[in-house]
């Protein structure tokens, strides 16, 4: 068994050397990542984030777990969204996220009121969904990657890394799914 792993561990590194020499034969200038693109392990780090957030939330008090807080994060910016029975609780929640490992910035849209119903909840389910749609329909799967969308009670937040140009296409084709009440962009732009 050891053989084995030690000559599939040769195999591996040999023929991922060689990938550097595939590609330096085929382009003729340096090369750089692309900037508005996200790693898997980006990928991995903001969902692990959203995890984390939410069940911190739920254990650090009371008001907090009975509140309705949804977390969402791109690139190390999380998103508080949803309703808390008053500032205090909105200022904690804040507190909470901001202090999980990997949290770079917090945009507080958390809301003092009631939680919303299942009606709403369901609604605004569909809207990212129709969203996520039209993004991917009108711009192409690449850029619509690229964008997060939650939306909660209404309001769609736009979250990704995106040019002003992308910025002005996602804005257009989110704003023409009908339902939608108000768009917040939190983009990083890239150019």
């Amino acid at each position: 068994m050891k053989k084995l792993v030690s000559v599939t561990l040769i195999s591996a590194a040999v023929m991922l050397s060689g990938c550097t020499t595939v590609v330096s034969s085929i382009v003729d200038e340096p090369i750089q990542p692309n900037i508005g693109s996200r790693t898997f392990g980006g990928y991995v780090s903001d969902q692990l984030i959203e995890e984390i957030t939410s069940v911190n939330l739920n254990k650090t008090s009371e008001t907090l777990k009975q509140s309705h807080i949804v977390a969402t994060t791109f690139n190390g910016t999380t998103l508080l969204t949803g309703q808390v029975p008053d500032q205090t609780t909105q200022q904690a929640a804040q507190a909470v996220a901001a202090q999980v490992r990997g949290v770079k910035k917090v945009e507080n849209a958390l809301t003092v009121a009631g939680a919303t119903s299942f009606g709403v909840r369901a609604n605004d389910a569909y809207l990212t969904a129709a969203i996520n749609t039209a993004l991917a329909k009108d711009l192409g799967f690449t850029l619509a990657r690229r964008t997060k969308v939650t939306t909660e009670d209404g309001t769609v937040y736009l979250l990704g890394f995106l040019t002003e140009n992308e910025i002005a296409q996602v804005t257009a084709s989110a704003q023409s799914v009908g339902g939608v009440e108000r768009i917040v962009a939190l983009f990083e732009r890239i150019d």
